[in-house]
Order: structure tokens, then C-alpha cells, then sequence
């Protein structure tokens, strides 16, 4: 037989995100779990499976035990940085949009939702320049030249 150090130790094999054929984690997987159902996620390993509860007792790397802790709460210890960088990144857009947002009725534009036009623009003096703006998005493009930057006998080669 084997000795009673061999038990122990393979009794604590860790199975690295071993899934049942349903989904769920066997005890063992070393897992991440939200702490009492807070918002992050810490590093654990799965002690029990109560199937019928769908929950999971997990002892956390740093000491704690949570007893029931739903399916929905526990995730894969490599899902956490394509979450979180999804997260980051959503929540960054929206902070753009908002900001956005501030400004444009800071500027004067208020409620303006479209507009669009011709303009000179003084860093670019020579072409004219279209806007075609809705909502926060705004799109700007270089068109055909000023006719007091051509020949006079030019002036007709850009009409449509």
C-alpha cells in the first residue's frame, strides 16, 4: 500500500478547472469566487458540490470559507482578466460617452442632434471642408478647392 504521506498528498492534488460533463466544479478545482456575493473575485479552492442548492463550498487562498456560494459567483481563475478587461473597457467608453456628452451641451450645441455644412477651416485654407455631424459623432472631409485658390477657367471642372 502506500503510505499514509502519499494519501494526504494526492488528497490535495489540485484539479486545474476540471468541469463535469454538465458544467459544474468537482471538489478540488482551483477556482475564483466572489466573497459573500461582493462584486470581486478571489482565488479559492472548491471543498464541496451541493448540487441541489447549486452552490459551493470554497476555502479562499487567504484563510476564509464561504459555505454557499452560488454556481453564478464561482468562475474559471483564467476568466478573470478577459472579464475585467471587458469591464475596463466598456466602462471607459461610457465614461467617454458621458463626458462627451457634457461637453457638447457645455459648448453651445445643446440638444443639436444633426447638422451638416461647408466651411473653411484656417489650418487647411485651401479646400473646402464638409461636416456631417449626428449626435457625437462627427465626420469632417476635405472636398474641392476655394475658387479663389484656382485659374477662373478651372472653376467649372469640379461642379457636378
Amino acid at each position: 500500500g502506500r503510505s499514509k504521506k502519499e494519501k494526504e498528498e494526492e488528497e490535495e492534488e489540485v484539479v486545474k478547472v476540471a468541469k463535469n460533463d454538465d458544467g459544474t466544479y468537482r471538489v478540488g478545482c482551483e477556482v475564483e469566487a466572489r466573497w459573500q456575493g461582493s462584486s470581486e473575485y478571489h482565488p479559492g479552492k472548491i471543498v464541496s458540490v451541493n448540487m441541489k442548492a447549486g452552490t459551493y463550498h470554497v476555502a479562499y487562498d487567504d484563510g476564509d470559507v464561504d459555505k454557499k456560494v452560488p454556481a453564478s459567483h464561482v468562475r474559471d481563475e483564467d476568466e478573470d482578466e478577459d472579464e475585467e478587461d471587458e469591464e475596463l473597457e466598456l466602462k471607459e467608453r461610457q465614461e467617454m460617452k458621458g463626458e462627451m456628452q457634457g461637453r457638447m451641451k457645455e459648448s453651445g450645441f445643446g440638444q443639436l442632434f444633426r447638422s451638416k455644412g461647408t466651411m473653411w477651416l484656417a489650418s487647411n485654407n485651401s479646400y473646402a471642408v464638409t461636416w456631417s455631424q449626428s449626435g457625437l459623432y462627427l465626420n469632417l472631409k476635405a472636398e474641392k478647392p476655394w475658387c479663389a485658390e484656382m485659374p477662373e477657367e478651372e472653376w467649372g471642372a469640379y461642379d457636378e
